[in-house]
């Protein structure tokens, strides 16, 4: 009798999580960016805002389209399709969220005390790889290629839920920023014009990052998954969609406005990294997409500084030719 050997793969991924707000509020925010700096940095984990009333939209192309915000909320819920929510907000959902709400359980659902003593997440939290990550491979590295940090909040205090949104930082009360100091040399970070001027791209590994380890998120499509994206770092809104374009698997750089000239080298390197060929005539190049409560005017303006960052290009590498993005 003959037989047959069948080989089966099978790859794990995080569980996807949608974590729904009621109002667009920075403290209530941060919380929720704290929380999935534990949780694969928040990859795959849209924040949905369920009061949309105080959003602020303008542009050219609102005067050509009228905004429906339940139907984007459904839409967005639809194409993540998490297979958990979290009503952070413990509010009443309508019936558009009929289809989810088998899948809903409140903030207070998630922690728990198997033991009767120790309270824990239901989730995989990061730890577990974080502690393996430094026991098998990096206590062994004499110079390490990365230097680990973490943001100190104080130095920009009014841009806090930005910086956690952007950079990552643990829940309050959580030992997190000593484990990274003792066991892999992490370092506070001022998030000064002198962070930001000489920062090269990747040159840190920040807790968003580190939480991501060995994720794989597939890009959106195949051609113009870079964006540069032009924001408000103190507008709620703003902050949100630049966590949920990260969440869906785009590469994403921030460019927040009153200070992102600051981020010309890394800004660069990334527009770098955004050149590949389609084909032997085209080539993709990197986006700059702005958030809805700035101007189109502001818009412009961050075009003709990123048109003025010289990159190269894979051709002009070997031809020693400096190109200019537009």
């Amino acid at each position: 009798m003959s037989t047959q050997t069948l080989h089966v793969s099978c790859n794990a991924r995080p569980m996807r999580l949608a974590f729904l707000v009621d109002k667009a509020e920075l403290s209530t925010l941060e919380q929720v960016f704290r929380l999935n700096t534990l949780l694969w940095g928040g990859l795959f984990n849209p924040v949905v805002v369920l009061d949309g009333s105080t959003r602020r939209q303008v542009g050219r192309h609102y005067g050509y389209e009228t905004p429906n915000y339940e139907q984007e909320v459904e839409v967005l819920l639809r194409e993540f399709d998490p297979d958990i929510l979290i009503n952070y907000s413990n509010v009443q959902l309508s019936g558009s969220f009929g289809p989810f709400r088998n899948r809903t359980i409140t903030k207070d659902e998630i922690r728990w005390k198997p033991w009767g003593n120790q309270e824990i997440m239901f989730f995989l939290e990061v730890w577990p790889f974080l502690h393996k990550y430094w026991r098998e491979e990096f206590r062994f590295l004499q110079r390490p290629n990365e230097k680990f940090g973490f943001i100190d909040l104080s130095s920009a205090s009014q841009l806090s839920t930005y910086l956690v949104a952007r950079y990552g930082s643990y829940p309050e009360g959580n030992d997190g920023n000593s484990v990274l100091e003792r066991n892999f040399a992490g370092r506070l970070v001022s998030y000064d014009q002198a962070f930001r001027t000489s920062s090269a791209l990747g040159e840190w590994v920040f807790p968003i990052s580190i939480t991501a380890f060995g994720v794989h998120a597939p890009a959106p499509s195949s051609i113009n998954n870079y964006i540069f994206f032009l924001l408000d770092p103190e507008n709620a809104f703003d902050i949100v969609d630049f966590w949920n374009l990260r969440a869906s698997g785009f590469r994403v750089f921030p460019l927040p406005v009153g200070h992102y000239q600051d981020f010309a080298i890394s800004a660069k390197s990334f527009a770098e990294r955004s050149v590949y060929p389609i084909n032997r005539e085209v080539m993709t190049f990197p986006e700059v997409v702005k958030a809805r409560s700035l101007e189109d005017a502001q818009l412009d303006e961050a075009g003709s500084w990123i048109g003025g960052v010289r990159c190269e290009s894979r051709d002009d590498i070997k031809k020693g030719v400096g190109t200019t993005f537009r």
